[in-house]
């Protein structure tokens, strides 16, 4: 690329495999194969020249943690900016969360599962940034969607939310009923998916059938 240096270029590739071979490691190890050492082995380099990219396995993880949340929030987008069908732009962002969680397991499960123990996430950076897109997206999606008649979180004020959310809600011009459908919106996009990728959905032949009828409902709930 132009006005990039070869050593630049080089530490970029570099970087580039070792976010790589840490996500393999994670997809098919788990978060107890994630070592410095493991993935020095795994790219023929030795642990002291690693270091020099990543001095510890936590500096590590928050990379490849901003990369899944980056993934996301871009396969997120593209499916918003590419839907032309007429469908509510509530029911794309449900449906592609749930094949990008189907595609990225164990992704999904680093950043939506357990925590990593021992590890402290960041507050800021790449993947907080991305956190913050996807969390506007679908709030402008619930914006613009009617108000329920009867809505029962009229009296909601903004002390309810913690403030960063609740500065992000203020920024997109909502209302703290809207921040609250929004989070709810989640909620039931997110739980179901839970269950799925879980295996706890064992009830029903067809998951993916179970989950569209859920985002349909979810719509409808919003623009009664």
């Amino acid at each position: 690329m132009a006005g990039t240096s070869r050593r630049e270029r080089l530490r970029q590739e570099t970087t580039l495999e070792i976010r790589r071979t840490a996500l393999d490691l994670l997809t098919h190890g788990g978060t107890d194969a994630l070592t410095l050492r493991a993935i020095a082995r795994e790219i023929g380099l030795t642990p002291s020249a690693l270091y020099a990219y990543f001095a510890t396995r936590d500096d590590l993880l928050a990379d490849v943690i901003d990369s899944i949340y980056e993934d996301l929030a871009d396969h997120l987008d593209r499916a918003a900016a590419t839907a032309d069908d007429g469908r509510h732009p509530v029911l794309v962002h449900g449906l592609a969360y749930r094949e990008w969680a189907l595609e990225h397991r164990a992704m999904f499960a680093l950043i939506y599962g357990d925590p990593v123990p021992g590890y402290v996430r960041p507050t800021d950076g790449a993947g907080r940034a991305a956190e913050h897109r996807m969390c506007s997206a679908l709030m402008r999606h619930v914006i613009r969607s009617p108000q329920p008649s009867g809505d029962d979180q009229e009296d909601l004020t903004w002390e309810f939310f913690e403030p960063t959310f609740r500065q992000a809600a203020l920024d997109l011009g909502a209302h703290p009923s809207d921040a609250a459908r929004a989070l709810r919106a989640w909620g039931r996009m997110h739980g179901l998916l839970t269950l799925e990728l879980n295996g706890h959905l064992g009830q029903v032949d067809d998951p993916g059938r179970l989950y569209e009828d859920e985002m349909r409902e979810l719509v409808a709930a919003l623009t009664a």
